[in-house]
């Protein structure tokens, strides 16, 4: 069972994580209300005129591999991490 929580905590925590490159409080709360509407999906939607994007199994790869290395080292500095 998921527990309720509010945009302002899941601020904080994104705050934790990323720091000043966070998003603002007030994009997390609309995150919250398409969520609590039903629209959880987390692809964009085809827009016109919108570039297309270039997304390769090696860029998957590649990007794996740097999260990857990021959580790795991020996981050595006290206070990130815990939620």
């Amino acid at each position: 069972m998921w527990k309720k929580v509010v945009p302002n905590d899941i601020h904080r925590r994104l705050m934790n994580v990323c720091g000043d490159q966070t998003v603002d409080v007030s994009r997390v709360m609309r995150w919250e209300a398409l969520v609590n509407s039903g629209d959880s999906e987390v692809k964009d939607k085809p827009r016109s005129g919108r570039p297309c994007t270039a997304v390769t199994p090696r860029n998957g790869e590649l990007l794996d591999h740097l999260i990857i290395s990021i959580m790795n080292t991020e996981r050595s500095v006290p206070g990130r991490w815990k939620f």
